[in-house]
């Protein structure tokens, strides 16, 4: 935690960062399950705006932007997660729930998962994944 806010106070300007958060839901065409991780970084709206204001002067110090605790983006995964899902859909409803929760210049989210709808009917071999991304603000 230390190091963290060591860093925030050194450059607010950047992205923040969650990687390998669990994801475990059901798809909604097979009522099958999937599971993988899903990783989610932001640029903080303060940090934006900070940034952008102060952008020709690089000797300025900027107040360092606020970070979501882990757990409140894993509560947010969690809480897509318990519905009946198609990735894609998924993906995107995760960087828009985190746009909310944040006020965010920026989100990008990316989901590694492995079907077994895709694995029991033969589509795909088993330890292979899916990857969706999906880009919203300052990202897209």
């Amino acid at each position: 935690a230390a190091a963290a806010a060591a860093a925030a106070a050194a450059d607010p300007r950047r992205m923040e960062m969650e990687r390998d958060l669990e994801l475990a839901t059901l798809c909604e065409h097979h009522l099958l399950p999937f599971h993988g991780a899903v990783h989610i970084a932001y640029i903080p709206a303060a940090a934006a705006a900070a940034a952008a204001k102060h952008a020709d002067d690089a000797d300025v110090a900027l107040p360092p932007a606020p970070q979501l605790p882990r757990s409140v983006l894993q509560s947010i995964v969690t809480r897509h997660g318990r519905r009946f899902q198609v990735q894609e859909r998924l993906t995107r409803d995760i960087a828009l729930d985190v746009q909310r929760a944040t006020g965010a210049a920026g989100v990008m989210v990316a989901v590694r998962a492995s079907h077994l709808c895709m694995i029991a009917r033969g589509v795909e071999k088993p330890g292979s994944t899916t990857c969706t991304s999906a880009s919203l603000g300052a990202f897209a």
